[in-house]
């Protein structure tokens, strides 16, 4: 069995540290579901909002960089 740890992001309503889950938006998380105390029968309202990962470092790759040496005006090689 394989299980997740996704990193961990305060809550924007009770400022817990819970899961943060991947979105498709870079540097952002949705926050999971949790509740505001373990017994209780509602979840946080703060579950499923999305935050930015602020401690959390991220980098996008520039597919063309100049010291490459690649011209991305120029036309792809032909590969066969």
């Amino acid at each position: 069995m394989i299980v997740a740890k996704f990193p961990r992001v305060p809550c924007p309503s009770c400022d817990r540290p819970v899961a943060g889950i991947p979105t498709k938006r870079i540097g952002v998380v949705s926050v999971m579901d949790h509740k505001p105390q373990p017994r209780s029968l509602t979840l946080c309202p703060g579950s499923m909002q999305h935050v930015r990962m602020t401690d959390t470092p991220y980098l996008q790759e520039l597919i063309f960089d100049s010291d490459s040496g690649l011209d991305p005006d120029e036309e792809s090689p032909t590969i066969f």
